[in-house]
């Protein structure tokens, strides 16, 4: 289902309870409008999602013994119910329009998990990789990785050499009316890769900071199931790396997030 699909039609059932207002209560129109929201909140979120949970809350009687005749408290209750439920599918609408569809849960499949696994292999190694490069015979110059561009240009080459499908610079989804680039994409793995080298003006807090707000665009993304965020610190200008990664690495929604710090003490 598109977001655009969702949007549709949550907002036909929203719509509808205008038209159950004016209706019989509990006539079998609104039988079918509320059997149909629960499987229309099912085709769009997971079944333990609070979505469900909050829909199926939501009363339409009064639980002590009124008359279901006339205006009196049993018509209130069931017209509060009709427009709390409304109220609901406004703010569950509102919330895909805002952030997109939500993906399902991240994968725990051995193929996903094998990625992820080979990325971390490959993230671990790279110092090692970048300072072979630095040793060359007879007077050839050494090849520096002294900038963050370097780190992608050769990352990009030993991607190559594991996965078949890599997108460098993927656009992420416009957020608060920006949107930035994924350093890489592994399209069939679903995998966001992004990379930063420390510099003096990039320690801790920043990095952290730059990498909250990256987080923040890939769940709107319709590929991406994971993000494995690579730091590369060979100065050691990371003084904690494990408040770091506690910091960052969790589960953001359906999206999860795996940080790997390399330094020179790693």
């Amino acid at each position: 289902m598109t977001l655009e699909d969702a949007i549709a039609k949550l907002k036909a059932q929203r719509d509808e309870v205008d038209r159950l207002l004016d209706d019989a209560r509990f006539s079998t129109t609104f039988k079918f409008w509320q059997r149909h929201t629960r499987v229309v909140l099912a085709q769009i979120f997971q079944p333990d999602s609070s979505h469900h949970a909050e829909f199926a809350a939501i009363s339409y009687r009064n639980s002590f013994a009124f008359s279901d005749e006339g205006d009196g408290p049993s018509a209130e209750r069931y017209r509060d119910g009709l427009l709390s439920a409304k109220a609901l599918l406004a703010s569950i609408i509102r919330e895909l329009e805002e952030f997109g569809l939500p993906h399902a849960p991240a994968m725990q499949t051995d193929a996903l998990v094998d990625a992820e696994a080979q990325l971390a292999h490959i993230c671990r190694s790279f110092a090692a990789f970048a300072k072979r490069l630095q040793k060359r015979r007879g007077d050839r110059a050494a090849l520096m990785v002294e900038d963050e561009h370097d780190v992608q240009y050769l990352m990009h080459a030993i991607l190559g050499l594991y996965f078949e499908d890599i997108r460098p610079e993927e656009p992420t989804p416009t957020v608060a009316g920006g949107s930035a680039k994924i350093d890489f994409l592994l399209k069939a793995e679903g995998i966001a890769f992004e990379l930063k080298m420390t510099r003096p003006d990039l320690k801790d807090n920043k990095t952290g900071g730059e990498a909250l707000i990256d987080i923040g665009r890939y769940p709107k993304h319709p590929d991406v199931r994971s993000l494995v965020y690579f730091v590369h610190d060979p100065e050691g200008y990371i003084t904690n790396p494990k408040g770091l990664i506690a910091d960052i690495e969790r589960d953001y929604g359906a999206l999860r997030a795996k940080v790997i710090i390399v330094g020179p003490f790693s």
